[in-house]
């Protein structure tokens, strides 16, 4: 206890000394609160016919530099987003083939060079030349060279290269294979013209787990050991292997994934490494505690990773769970996305709009003057192992795409321990400490709620309590809370995908010298509450279907009467009918966290509230 007793005082950050020598203050710095990457609908099942699952999703650069294919591979068929040309129309067409891919169960890898696109996952090489009408095949060499099977692909120095091959039935698990400069078809190593092979085995002999470029040279990856592949100027030998490091490596080898002069994996300890081609560095540790608690040396080869380049992010997807890396400003943020299994980043083309071909009146117009004559626009193409496909972007608003797809953003604190950061003479990690109050200070752009929780046993449980941005730009929490450790949960408290924090950074301060907490405009505490005696419930509908929403007391009848007045406090029933042969599918809007899926769907009117029901027209 304080020398002179505990004292109550708001802001907590201006008592005195005197009052509180024991007393810290922890200040918190939140950078940029950017609008997180809402999804939407892109195209149902990829094949209406089948049960095929999207295993990536890239694009191709035709050889003229101005056509862009968005693709898409599943376990044994390729696709192009667009029919004559790309993103019109809007749907996936099948790109036949003179062979049909094995489906080894791995994850595809994907290089483009030479005018072809080249896909792998441990089977055959296929090669498309991007003509549409023409079919993908495998590669057939031109001279008396073998083309080998590979999981791995890369195109460096001009040169199509795979790892990890089999050759005539036997499996080289350490070998890279390369074909002759600036040919894909001659894979002869007898001729002394460039094609060539080199067996990277060390005294460990692991495995080659995946490929990278990385400025000048090709990273290979092991489970322990980073290596290069290195140009040597000559034709024989044309590359050379030097170890680059050792005691750090990868066994996921899908995370794998590069900005060209950074590579971004899942090590071998189950942490996010970042390697430059001169060091190694940990950038997952603020969440390696969940990475491993969420991964499992059986599913190493499920994990997959993304750089998104007009982002600056690296993406992690684990199962359900996606970590998002902002590697401009080293801050991690963690997503919700229910049954991901391929991601990629696309340059969409919008051709021309028409005014016979505009639907809905003028109000329903968004796009700008300059968006009618065409535009392109880099995005995130998105599938899920239902066979359907998303876009996820900033410019959604909300998230309309899946039935119980509950996006869950969220900013976590690390564990701060309370008796060390006392300090004095007799700082004691292993102390206990107590949180009283929480003062909050922010900016914000909308009153939408968000949720701050509070942890003392290292997030296993959580303390949280609901906050409503004011226009004063401070809140007060009280928690009175008891600890070795503390830790901080800023989480949006919506399914609709309005925010997500990008970082954060905080500070230790004795009690009484921060004054930066300022005081709210109409006094000490927090704004004068305004007494609204009713509120206005709005209902929208949205989807491929149809339907009506009705509420109990008679008030909202939609389509018809989609506006209500309530008084405050009232319980309102909604109800959504589909029309016949329709489904309802999911509410979103200003609905209870968890009560998406509820039909009826009750709410309480203590706000003005929009809530849409989506309806969903069956494929066929």
């Amino acid at each position: 206890m304080p020398l002179r007793g505990y004292r109550p005082s708001w802001p907590a950050d201006q008592i005195g000394q005197d009052y509180t020598p024991n007393c810290r203050n922890v200040r918190f710095r939140f950078g940029e609160a950017r609008n997180a990457p809402g999804r939407d609908l892109l195209t149902g099942k990829v094949d209406p016919g089948g049960l095929t699952v999207p295993k990536e999703i890239t694009q191709f650069y035709e050889i003229d530099g101005l056509t862009v294919w968005p693709l898409l591979l599943t376990t044994n068929k390729l696709y192009r987003f667009g029919s004559s040309v790309p993103g019109t129309p809007e749907q996936w067409h099948n790109i036949p083939g003179n062979f049909t891919p094995a489906g080894t169960g791995f994850l595809w890898n994907t290089v483009s060079g030479e005018g072809r696109f080249f896909f792998a996952n441990g089977d055959k090489i296929g090669q498309w030349d991007g003509v549409v009408g023409h079919n993908f095949d495998v590669i057939t060499p031109t001279d008396s060279g073998t083309v080998p099977r590979a999981r791995y692909l890369a195109y460096f120095n001009n040169r199509l290269i795979t790892a990890a091959t089999i050759e005539g039935g036997i499996t080289r698990a350490t070998r890279i294979r390369w074909a002759q400069n600036g040919d894909f078809t001659k894979w002869d190593d007898t001729t002394g013209l460039g094609a060539g092979f080199l067996d990277i085995a060390d005294d460990t002999e692991e495995p080659i787990r995946g490929v990278a470029g990385l400025s000048g040279e090709l990273a290979i990856y092991t489970r322990r050991s980073i290596k290069g592949l290195v140009p040597t100027g000559t034709i024989t030998p044309t590359f050379a292997v030097q170890t680059r490091q050792r005691g750090i490596g990868c066994d996921a080898p899908y995370t794998i994934a590069g900005t060209g002069f950074m590579n971004f994996f899942l090590g071998y300890d189950r942490n996010v490494w970042m390697w430059d081609g001169l060091a190694v560095k940990p950038v997952g540790l603020p969440i390696w505690d969940e990475l491993r608690a969420l991964t499992s040396s059986d599913n190493m080869a499920t994990y997959f990773g993304k750089v998104f380049s007009t982002r600056e992010e690296y993406w992690l997807v684990i199962g359900t769970d996606v970590f998002v890396y902002d590697y401009i400003r080293d801050s991690w943020s963690r997503d919700s996305f229910p049954s991901l299994t391929a991601m990629g980043e696309i340059e969409r083309t919008f051709a021309a709009k028409r005014w016979v071909d505009l639907v809905g009146s003028w109000n329903d117009q968004t796009l700008r003057w300059l968006q009618f004559a065409g535009f392109t626009v880099t995005t995130l193409f998105g599938a899920r192992s239902d066979g359907s496909t998303m876009m996820i972007d900033d410019s959604v608003a909300d998230d309309y795409f899946a039935i119980g797809s509950i996006v869950d953003r969220f900013l976590e604190t690390e564990d701060m321990y309370l008796g060390y950061q006392q300090g004095g003479i007799d700082s004691d990690a292993m102390r206990q400490g107590v949180v009283l109050r929480q003062l909050l200070v922010y900016s914000f752009v909308n009153a939408e709620p968000f949720e701050i929780g509070i942890s003392t046993d290292r997030g296993r449980t959580w303390l949280t309590q609901e906050i409503t941005p004011n226009d004063c730009g401070l809140s007060l929490i009280d928690w009175i809370v008891t600890g070795e450790t503390v830790r901080f949960r800023f989480r949006e408290n919506n399914a609709m995908g309005k925010f997500r924090w990008s970082s954060y950074e905080y500070e230790w301060l004795d009690a009484g010298d921060y004054i930066g907490s300022g005081t709210c405009p109409t006094g000490v505490g927090s704004p004068p509450q305004v007494q609204v005696s009713s509120f206005t419930l709005t209902i929208t509908t949205s989807g491929s279907g149809m339907g009506a929403v009705t509420s109990n007391s008679g008030g909202i009848s939609c389509p018809g009467t989609c506006t209500a007045m309530y008084p405050t406090g009232t319980t309102v029933v909604l109800t959504a009918t589909p029309s016949l042969g329709q489904d309802f599918g999911i509410w979103s809007g200003d609905v209870p966290l968890g009560h998406e899926l509820n039909n009826p769907l009750t709410i309480i009117m203590n706000n003005n509230k929009t809530i849409d029901a989506l309806f969903i027209a069956p494929i066929g």
